[in-house]
């Protein structure tokens, strides 16, 4: 088998409703269509590289419930070759979704939750086998256990036996960003936008200062490469 990449952490199904309008309270609007889609840094990434190269392994590693979600995400990963043994199953929540709300030719409004995914933890993870080279870890400040401590612990296993990691965050407006610095000094590369790269550094995330946060995330511990990504503009 050749070498390995795993993608680990949110793990979701969209639930796209197109609606004709978005109603005030206790205002009724017609949904006009809808259909399901995977979602979450999981599906997302291990799809997307499957698209670039489908001769690279790749291994989904996530929580679901034993439910139809579930059985859905796990079935259109396999339809893309994605290895999904590693994704574990609870009885105890349901697979995590996302309800979203899309005007037409407006936009979209999203309602989460977070089910089974917020138990996602290194209990999940077996990073045994020999052919992962590459862990992309995210998101975190969505992933409570990932958030408190769990991350971490993965990232420094993930190092330990020679895997190159990665991570990726979700923009969050609270003050969690102080979770995330202590896993920095075990991440290989961070794939972020301006805003999360501003928040990490207590730096304004302009384009003048973009290099400048790039390379004090550098500083931070990140051992290969720091990637900002901005509408106009991006550095790594």
């Amino acid at each position: 088998m050749k070498k390995a990449i795993a993608v680990a952490g949110t793990i979701l199904v969209d639930r796209i409703n197109e609606i004709e309008r978005y109603p005030k309270e206790t205002e009724l609007a017609k949904i006009i269509s809808v259909k399901r889609a995977v979602g979450g840094c999981v599906p997302n990434v291990a799809i997307d590289i499957k698209k670039i190269d489908k001769n690279i392994s790749v291994y989904a590693l996530g929580k679901i419930g034993v439910d139809d979600d579930g059985a859905f995400l796990e079935k259109e990963l396999s339809n893309y070759g994605i290895e999904t043994s590693g994704i574990s199953k609870t009885v105890t929540d349901k697979t995590s979704y996302t309800d979203v709300m899309s005007v037409i030719g407006g936009q979209r409004t999203f309602f989460t939750y977070a089910g089974a995914c917020s138990d996602f933890g290194i209990e999940d993870v077996n990073l045994d086998n020999q052919y992962i080279k590459m862990l992309h870890l995210g998101y975190f400040l969505l992933l409570d256990k990932v958030d408190n401590g769990d991350g971490l612990k993965l990232l420094k296993e993930a190092k330990s036996k020679g895997i190159t990691t990665s991570i990726d965050l979700v923009s969050d407006n609270g003050n969690n960003y102080k979770k995330v610095l202590p896993c920095l000094e075990y991440t290989d590369n961070l794939i972020i936008n301006e805003i999360e790269a501003g928040k990490l550094t207590d730096c304004e995330p302009t384009k003048e200062n973009i290099k400048t946060i790039a390379k004090k995330l550098k500083e931070l511990g990140v051992k290969e490469r720091v990637i900002i990504h901005m509408p106009d503009y991006s550095v790594c």
